[in-house]
């Protein structure tokens, strides 16, 4: 090892000490920080020189060791670079990593462009350890704050800094896309969700599901598509994605155009012009030749977008299914009967204090326990000016669909008796479609911030936390749907007793368990909506997911009374007659396009189908 030499160090150790005080190991750390800036400036035997000082401070261990390994390539001595890699090699084989050290490998580290065949090797074992230690932690872990704090530490390793690695790989020599498409896509994307499935099935099958489960699972003319994101540079967002057909040898991965670009278009553009499929679907032109069956994940800014009906000569006349994630292929439905349906539809948002009460007594003497999921709820008054109307139509959608399913056992809950106390009594039930004709709202966490609206919805609940996981139980209160006696409830200074407040959001929901789910149908405005992070989506999808729905329906902005109401009863229709899920939305979305008073997009285009596979 050539001891540290460069000029400038007395220097740079005062400083460390001065901000540091006598501690050695941080001292190290601040040694390999600046080693790693110096890397960055293509400074790489000042680079070396700083990391190896800091190798000699705290010994050896596999992540100091892989740095000084890769310096020593970029100053041109490959056979210590590759004898320094083989021993960090050892040193996780010893003793597994602890995550901080995978961590900080790929997190201050880039690997270098001009060895990959080197860099692969070892990342991917470093990876798979931390992978696995990972898994042992969460799943053995039972507190669920515990879980999230732990994962937001190390998601990068597995998102971001492995797809900013590939991308900057030369074309000649890629990068491990294997790797890419099990952790930055099936492990990764969604995680804590299969996290706390996997717990309560006692199965951590799906967290260890790699891409040859995927492709095993495709046919002939499927493709399965996972878009997803990283950092280019220090202010941008780069969308690529990543594909598997079942006669690939390894995925395939695909940059697609920066978040700058997707932002420059117009909301309006995105169902009138080919501005959205230039950027997205038409770089997976070659891909899509021939290919029948669309399997994507959208991330980011993708999931406010039907993409899968934007105007595209790419992708038409393919069947496309919208994916949580590519994982979900491996849960084929293989067409369950679907016999049981609860149907919410012409609610009374007003009703009378008596009603309140007599329906608060009723729900009270069906209930044969005290266990409640409103803890998070606090009394709020609704002002005039946010009032939510009686949908008449909701009605008449209710009832066509119950005259439409005359051989199946059905549940109608209409004006009153649709209130949140009947919603929450379901818990546990087995009911296997659950239909919601009525208003719903998303709320921003900007907009809540501003004391109007907490006036106005004082269910919400802040935290400091922005963006984040731990705030995700807060961040559930914003997303809701109405039920009976809503905006009565609302304006009561207390609530009676064995009441809710008759405002339904996805945190409530989320502390549901439906076994038999297969289908929610969120015929109601805004439903699709809520914060998107690497997660997915922190709305009401979020909470019946977690609650145990398998297939969503929903809508990305403000819909069309009587347009929801043809588009519904015609799905349920279809269903009727034995078609899919899929098949049975996909015609009924394009029977209300064809009828001439609602053929703009705004009225078919918000209706959107959630793992429908």
């Amino acid at each position: 090892m050539i001891p540290a030499t460069a000029a400038g160090q007395s220097n740079v150790k005062e400083r460390a000490i001065a901000f540091f005080g006598d501690n050695v190991d941080q001292y190290a750390t601040s040694l390999s920080i600046l080693a790693v800036m110096n890397y960055k400036l293509g400074k790489y035997s000042d680079a070396l020189t700083l990391q190896q000082q800091a190798v000699n401070l705290t010994g050896e261990n596999g992540m100091n060791m892989t740095i000084l390994g890769c310096f020593y390539h970029n100053v041109g001595d490959d056979a210590t670079a590759l004898e320094i890699l083989t021993r960090a090699e050892e040193l996780y084989d010893q003793n597994v990593p602890i995550p901080r050290n995978a961590l900080d490998i790929l997190t201050i580290f880039y690997a270098p462009i001009n060895d990959v065949e080197h860099t692969n090797h070892f990342i991917e074992n470093a990876v798979k350890k931390l992978k696995t230690f990972i898994i042992a932690t969460v799943t053995n872990d039972t507190v669920k704050e515990d879980r999230k704090r732990f994962w937001i530490r190390f998601e990068k390793v597995f998102n971001s800094l492995l797809l900013e690695w590939e991308y900057n790989v030369s074309k000649e020599a890629k990068a491990n896309t294997a790797l890419l498409y099990d952790n930055a896509a099936l492990f990764a994307k969604g995680l804590m969700l299969n996290v706390e499935k996997s717990i309560k099935a006692h199965d951590d099958s799906r967290l260890n599901l790699n891409w040859k489960d995927i492709k095993h699972q495709l046919k002939d003319g499927d493709i399965a598509i996972e878009f997803v994101t990283f950092p280019v540079g220090s202010d941008s967002i780069m969308y690529a994605a990543l594909t598997v057909k079942n006669d690939y040898d390894k995925p395939q991965f695909i940059p697609l155009f920066e978040q700058r670009q997707l932002q420059g278009i117009k909301n309006n553009e995105y169902y009138t012009t080919n501005l959205i499929s230039d950027m997205l679907w038409k770089p997976l032109a070659n891909e899509l030749r021939n290919v029948k069956n669309i399997y994507f994940s959208p991330v980011g800014a993708l999931h406010n977008i039907a993409i899968e009906v934007i105007p595209s000569t790419v992708i038409a006349g393919k069947n496309m299914f919208r994916l949580s994630s590519t994982r979900e292929i491996m849960e084929r439905n293989n067409n369950e009967t679907l016999d049981n349906f609860i149907l919410y539809g012409g609610l009374y948002y007003i009703i009378s204090t008596d009603d309140i009460i007599k329906e608060a007594n009723h729900q009270a003497a069906l209930s044969h326990t005290s266990d409640s999921t409103h803890a998070m709820r606090t009394e709020f008054r609704l002002d005039d000016r946010d009032t939510f109307d009686y949908l008449k139509g909701s009605l008449k959608e209710v009832d066509s669909i119950q005259r439409i399913l005359t051989n199946k056992n059905i549940i109608k809950l209409t004006k009153e008796k649709g209130s949140e106390e009947s919603f929450k009594a379901l818990k546990g039930t087995n009911v296997q479609v659950l239909h919601l004709a009525t208003h719903g709202k998303f709320i921003t966490r900007q907009e809540a911030m501003q004391d109007s609206t907490l006036k106005n919805y004082r269910f919400i609940m802040l935290d400091t936390l922005d963006n984040s996981l731990l705030s995700e139980d807060y961040d559930l209160t914003r997303s809701f749907i109405v039920m009976s006696g809503g905006v009565s409830l609302s304006k009561m200074n207390s609530l009676p007793p064995n009441r809710e407040d008759g405002m339904l959001t996805a945190h409530e929901i989320s502390q549901m368990q439906f076994n038999d789910l297969q289908l929610v149908v969120l015929s109601a405005c805004e439903t699709a909506l809520g914060d998107i992070n690497s997660e997915g989506v922190m709305g009401l999808q979020r909470g019946f997911k977690k609650a145990g729905a398998k297939t969503i329906i929903m809508t990305l902005w403000q819909v069309n009374d009587k347009a929801t109401c043809i588009l519904m009863t015609e799905f349920y229709r279809n269903l009727a007659k034995g078609d899919s899920i899929a098949t049975a939305f996909e015609n009924a979305r394009d029977y209300l396009r064809g009828i001439k008073e609602y053929s703009s997009y705004e009225y078919w285009a918000p209706f959107i189908l959630l793992d429908a596979i």
